[in-house]
C-alpha cells in the first residue's frame, strides 16, 4: 500500500525582509534647547539696549531743552547792556563796520594836531567833555552785574562782559581828560601848549587802547550769549543782519 504525499517537499513561505530599527526624528533648530538659550540672551540684550536707548534720549533732550531755555536767558539778560552801549558811542563818536571798534571823539585827535601847527580853533570839540562824562556815567551806572547775575554764563564770559562795561567807562572818561586838556592848551600862547599838548595827545592815545580792549571783552561777551554788534548802518538794537534781538 503505497504512503501519501511521501517523496514530496512542503512548501515554504517566503523570507520577510529585516525589520527596521526606529529611527529618531532630528529636534527642529528652533526648537533646540541651546538655541533658544541664545535667543532669550539676545532678546533681553536687545530689550536692555533698547531702554538705554530711550533713556539716554529722553535726558538728552531734557538737556538740550534746559540749555536752549538758559541761551535765551543769557540773550535777554545781554541785550539791555547791547542796546545802551550803541545808543551812547554814536552820541560821542561812530560805530564802525561789523566787528570793527568804533570810533569815539574823532574829532579830538584832529584838533589836537591842529593845535601843534599853531591853530587854536576848538569848536570842533565844543561840549564834547561833558557828553564823554554823561555817557560814562550813563554806562556805569547800568546795573549789568545785576543782569547777568544766574544766567549761566562761565566766570570768563561774565568777566569779559564786566570788563567791557569797565573799560569803556574808562576810555569815555579818558577822553574827556584828553578834551579839557586840549581846550586848556588852546587858551595858551602858542609856546606854552606844548607840555598840555603831549598830555592830552597822551591820554587820548591810551583812551584808544582801552576802548580797543574793551570792545574785545564786549565782543566777545556778546558772543557767549549769541549776539553780535550792530554794525555801523544798522540801528540800535539789531543784531549784524538788521533782525531784533531779544525775541
Amino acid at each position: 500500500m503505497a504512503i501519501k504525499g511521501k517523496g514530496k517537499t512542503r512548501s515554504r513561505p517566503p523570507a520577510r525582509a529585516p525589520r527596521r530599527a526606529p529611527v529618531d526624528v532630528p529636534t527642529p533648530f528652533t526648537q533646540r534647547r541651546w538655541v533658544q538659550i541664545v535667543a532669550a540672551l539676545l532678546i533681553g540684550a536687545g530689550i536692555v539696549w533698547f531702554l538705554i536707548w530711550l533713556t539716554n534720549g529722553i535726558r538728552q533732550g531734557t538737556v538740550d531743552d534746559r540749555e536752549a531755555a538758559a541761551a535765551v536767558e543769557r540773550r535777554r539778560a545781554v541785550q539791555g547792556w547791547k542796546e545802551l552801549v550803541e545808543t551812547e558811542i554814536p552820541k560821542v563818536g561812530a560805530l564802525g563796520a561789523a566787528g570793527v571798534p568804533p570810533t569815539v571823539a574823532a574829532d579830538l585827535t584832529a584838533t589836537i594836531e591842529s593845535l601843534t601847527d599853531g591853530d587854536d580853533d576848538v569848536t570842533a570839540i565844543d561840549g564834547l567833555d561833558e557828553r564823554l562824562e554823561t555817557g560814562a556815567t550813563t554806562l556805569e551806572d547800568y546795573d549789568l552785574a545785576g543782569a547777568i547775575r544766574d544766567t549761566g554764563f562761565e566766570v570768563g564770559e561774565a568777566g569779559a562782559l564786566l570788563d567791557s562795561q569797565t573799560g569803556m567807562v574808562s576810555a569815555f572818561r579818558a577822553y574827556a581828560v584828553a578834551a579839557r586838556l586840549t581846550v586848556a592848551a588852546s587858551e595858551l600862547p602858542e609856546g606854552q601848549r606844548e607840555r598840555f599838548v603831549a598830555e592830552a595827545q597822551a591820554v587820548s592815545k591810551s583812551a584808544d587802547a582801552t576802548l580797543q580792549g574793551a570792545w574785545n571783552d564786549y565782543v566777545l561777551g556778546l558772543g557767549a550769549a549769541g549776539l553780535t554788534p550792530a554794525a555801523a548802518d544798522a540801528a540800535p538794537g539789531l543784531d549784524a543782519g538788521g533782525i531784533p534781538v531779544g525775541g
